[in-house]
């Protein structure tokens, strides 16, 4: 990890932060078009008239400021030391953006129930790979820079051995 001139903690936020922004690309709505005794599944940009939907739209925004103010946090400073304090504050709010960027497309999304398309066929509309993608990217980043996965590090101390008992007089 020395040879890339950052510390671990601040590598792995970069490294969570453009998995985030990979999610940003991948379909985050997902539609099942019911036609006949069949169903189709598209995971946006493709069936006609159902167009891409990927995290670029509407609260995917959230997300990318998110993912901007990590990269930022994490190259601001000393890169070969610890985030200070404020810097460690500012990548957790980035990871915050970017999981509440998704929960809040996701709510909205199961809001949306059944549509239909042009010609009445039934369209039901789901959470895609990005969607989830994104979600887990920020909060796997949150509990990483806050600290939260260094307590699975931990090996065990054993407890010092108890004083000795004091003599009976």
């Amino acid at each position: 990890m020395q040879s890339t001139g950052l510390h671990q903690r601040k590598l792995f936020a970069i490294i969570e932060a453009g998995i985030a922004f990979l999610a940003l690309l991948l379909p985050w709505t997902r539609y099942k078009l019911q036609m006949g005794g069949f169903n189709m599944f598209y995971g946006g940009g493709g069936g006609g008239s159902i167009g891409p939907d990927n995290g670029f739209r509407s609260w995917g925004w959230l997300v990318i400021i998110g993912v901007v103010g990590v990269v930022v946090t994490s190259l601001m400073g000393d890169k070969k030391k610890e985030y200070d304090k404020n810097m460690k504050l500012g990548a957790m709010g980035g990871f915050a953006l970017i999981a509440l960027g998704a929960i809040i497309y996701l709510t909205r999304l199961g809001s949306i129930g059944t549509l239909q398309t042009q010609d009445g066929t039934p369209v039901t509309v789901s959470s895609g790979m990005g969607l989830w993608s994104a979600l887990v990217a920020g909060l796997i980043g949150l509990a990483w820079v806050s600290g939260v996965l260094d307590q699975f590090n931990k090996k065990a101390t054993p407890n010092p051995p108890p004083p000795p008992a004091a003599p009976i007089v």
